[in-house]
């Protein structure tokens, strides 16, 4: 939402910088890709016209999902842990780790594509409870690490 602070005005033209524009007092705008967009706002009544420019940054916001259980039972239905991730992260530097109650790894990936099957060293693992970790970064190289739970069910 976008807000005319002028004063007296009676007439409005809004530039968003990606070739749309407004004629409302206070509209509302949706940007449909990242960049940066020079916005201008022209006011005018019986007695003059003024001009404002603002910038505006917009970046991809970093949006993943990560499962808390998954059956790897051979049915083609939830048969591997996978986070799903759909934006604002560098793929390059993804690391997917899955430890035991043991604290032991028993899966790894660099790989966004490849999840964890239940299996470790060819044998599928007992149903129970694995502790997962993700390091990866965002778009602006910024380092991110989670923790949690999976629930490995048959």
């Amino acid at each position: 939402m976008f807000e005319d602070q002028s004063i007296n005005a009676n007439e409005w033209y809004w530039s968003f910088g990606d070739s749309t524009f407004s004629t409302a007092q206070n509209p509302a705008h949706t940007y449909y890709q990242e960049g940066e967009f020079y916005v201008q706002l022209i006011v005018e009544n019986e007695f003059c016209i003024d001009t404002a420019w603002a910038s505006i940054q917009l970046e991809e916001e970093l949006i993943f999902y990560v499962p808390n259980a998954f059956t790897p039972d051979g049915d083609d239905l939830n048969n591997v842990f996978l986070p799903i991730f759909t934006s604002g992260f560098n793929t390059f530097s993804y690391h997917l780790s899955i430890y035991n109650r043991w604290g032991e790894l028993i899966f790894e990936s660099y790989d966004i594509n490849l999840g964890w099957d239940g299996t470790y060293k060819g044998k599928n693992v007992q149903t129970g409870v694995y502790t997962w970790g993700i390091e990866f970064d965002d778009i602006n190289n910024l380092e991110h690490r989670y923790t949690g739970h999976v629930v490995l069910l048959k």
